[in-house]
């Protein structure tokens, strides 16, 4: 799944607002202690929105927005190996007790990423 968020940060009008609006939602679902559907229903209407938003303006770009999310992800995921069962179990509605801190591991990588692009 990170593979497939991650590709879409690299294409060009159409996917980066689709990659966005997917991982704001994982993320947004993270933080949330039950949500069984609120992925499956929520994920692709922000998909098809942050679509039509790159789509349309494109000078408004989403690709930030999906660079730090896919990025803090990709970090967590590295350092911590139990956190990529965790957002798979986000994507299939599954969440465990734990979820907090995941999310907070998370934001946190987000920010290291925010701080990494503002600084280059």
């Amino acid at each position: 799944s990170l593979v497939g968020l991650s590709l879409g940060v690299f294409l060009p009008t159409l996917f980066p607002g689709a990659c966005a609006g997917v991982t704001l939602t994982a993320f947004v679902a993270s933080f949330l202690s039950s949500s069984s559907l609120f992925f499956a229903i929520v994920a692709p209407a922000l998909a098809c929105i942050g679509a039509g938003v790159s789509v349309k303006y494109t000078r408004l770009s989403l690709l930030p927005v999906a660079i730090t999310l896919v990025g803090g992800c990709t970090a967590v995921s590295l350092i911590f190996p139990s956190f990529f069962p965790h957002v798979v179990g986000v994507m299939r509605g599954e969440l465990d007790e734990s979820n907090f801190i995941s999310a907070f591991s998370w934001l946190l990588a987000s920010a290291l990423v925010v701080v990494a692009l503002a600084y280059r």
